[in-house]
């Protein structure tokens, strides 16, 4: 065969099994056509090999991930829209058309203070029940650390406001 020739993604299979076994190992799940291709069997061993490679090499695979992500960063600004809005969205599950519309339903401000400047570069912050992970709200920052420093916990939220009023009710005006 013409090293020059492409041969149907159908084809290579049987055309190259002995050099893709022999040198390279199994494909990666990630190669388009071959995924489509493979049962769930060979995934699973490809996962595993995965696995074994990045326990094996992982500041390598770090380093690897780290310079894709600059890169991605700086050249696709969806891109990192879409990376920063993941990681506001903490893994709860919530598309950004939901986010939208809670976060209109809200008014565009944060549901405790009313603030409409979230109090970080990164934005918003969305709270939710660590427990259940249920979204409860849409806060800027400085709210979402009030939260988390009560451990979300409404009694000692009460306690504080009480002891808040109380102080300044002792304090004279002016």
């Amino acid at each position: 065969m013409r090293s020059g020739c492409r041969q149907p993604p159908h084809l290579l299979p049987y055309i190259y099994f002995h050099q893709i076994i022999v040198s390279f190992g199994p494909m990666p799940p990630s190669v388009g056509w071959w995924n489509k291709m493979a049962d769930e069997k060979q995934k699973e061993i490809w996962r595993s090999a995965r696995r074994r490679y990045v326990a094996k090499n992982l500041e390598k695979v770090r380093a690897s991930n780290r310079a894709y992500k600059q890169k991605k960063h700086l050249a696709d600004p969806a891109w990192r829209e879409r990376e920063n809005f993941k990681k506001r969205a903490n893994g709860i599950g919530i598309s950004k058309k939901q986010w939208n519309k809670m976060f209109d339903y809200q008014g565009r401000v944060c549901a405790i203070c009313k603030t409409d400047n979230a109090g970080n570069p990164k934005g918003w912050q969305l709270d939710h029940c660590h427990k259940t992970k249920v979204i409860r709200f849409i806060l800027c920052t400085h709210c979402n650390r009030g939260l988390g420093g009560f451990k979300d916990n409404p009694v000692l939220l009460r306690l504080a406001a009480d002891m808040l009023e109380e102080f300044n009710a002792t304090q004279p005006i002016g």
